[in-house]
């Protein structure tokens, strides 16, 4: 645990000499390694070390190679899912799922997405998963489906009741 807590913030120390852009996608070893002199940083003595290092935490990666940008980017992809998974588990998209797919429960399905949705965040925390296809299918595969279960061009969306309407 000492280690990561330690490359953490070397992590840090990267992404405040690029705030905003980062220093790009899986360069923060190769970075690193360049950035810091010998002695530097007490737990590499010798920053080559981190040469090939990933950062075991996928938020300090995106902060790192990525950014301010990508921070942001990253914040609007779950917000995304989260928002499209909430419209997915509705009853007007239930029922436009059911006609063609009786088989298969969508609310189910969603909350099937959201659960790994949930498992890739918190493994996030601790591994660097942010290039490995898990948060990206779970993504695509949450959009996919609230796509097929969108109203059709001649269709009429039920209007949202505003809660102050109740």
């Amino acid at each position: 645990g000492a280690q990561r807590w330690e490359v953490w913030k070397v992590g840090f120390k990267v992404w405040m000499t690029h705030p905003i852009f980062g220093v790009g996608a899986g360069n923060f070893g190769a970075f690193a390694a360049g950035y810091f002199r010998f002695g530097e940083l007490p737990a590499f003595p010798n920053p080559n070390m981190l040469y090939g290092f990933n950062l075991h935490n996928s938020y300090m990666q995106i902060l790192a190679e990525f950014g301010l940008v990508g921070v942001l980017a990253f914040g609007w992809a779950l917000w995304d899912f989260q928002k499209r998974n909430r419209e997915i588990r509705t009853a007007a998209a239930g029922a436009r799922w059911a006609q063609s797919n009786p088989r298969w429960e969508l609310r189910y399905l969603a909350l099937g997405l959201e659960a790994a949705n949930l498992g890739n965040v918190l493994c996030a925390a601790f591994y660097a998963t942010l290039f490995m296809p898990w948060f990206f299918t779970i993504w695509a595969a949450n959009r996919m489906l609230w796509a097929v279960t969108r109203p059709g061009p001649g269709e009429v969306a039920p209007l949202r009741r505003s809660p102050a309407g109740r």
